[in-house]
């Protein structure tokens, strides 16, 4: 099986593929600028893949944060969500997919940046974001396009569900 697949230059001048996603058991869209060279492509397509089982539970963990802080401030839309039913934080996966890989080009070449998007249904607008350095949970919370690399701003955010001064 390869790990990365139909690779082609899409109208931007952006790389476009398929990553294989171990924990999903399915391939997810792959997105990089052509100048990051395809060995740190690759790199990262395996980090993906070696995502420990604890980092996939703080990330449904912070994912479910999300989830009931925005079904809080959102209560008016009347999103038909029944966290009653989650059992466990990976429960939070019936309401939410995990859709893509995007690979930033970092300063150094050593370290490897996991940058995953996804669609959810308490926000299906702004979707979800998921950020992992060094097998870390740096950023949980809505799509901001961040770059991994250039986020600091963005990571000190209310709305970063994987921050220390976040509240249940």
């Amino acid at each position: 099986m390869e790990l990365i697949k139909d690779l082609k230059e899409n109208e931007f001048g952006k790389i476009e593929g398929k990553v294989y996603f171990g924990y999903i058991g399915d391939y997810i869209d792959l997105r990089f600028k052509k100048e990051i060279p395809i060995e740190y492509v690759e790199k990262t397509a395996e980090k993906l893949n070696e995502i420990s089982e604890e980092t996939m539970e703080q990330l449904f963990d912070f994912s479910l944060k999300y989830c009931r802080w925005n079904l809080e401030e959102w209560k008016h839309l009347k999103r038909k969500i029944r966290l009653d039913l989650i059992k466990k934080p990976s429960d939070i996966m019936k309401h939410m997919s995990i859709e893509g890989l995007i690979v930033n080009l970092p300063e150094d070449m050593s370290q490897i940046g996991i940058n995953l998007e996804g669609w959810c249904k308490w926000e299906e607008e702004d979707g979800i974001q998921w950020l992992i350095l060094d097998d870390k949970v740096i950023y949980t919370g809505p799509w901001c396009d961040i770059n991994i690399w250039r986020c600091k701003r963005r990571l000190e955010s209310e709305f970063n569900f994987a921050g220390e001064n976040c509240e249940e």
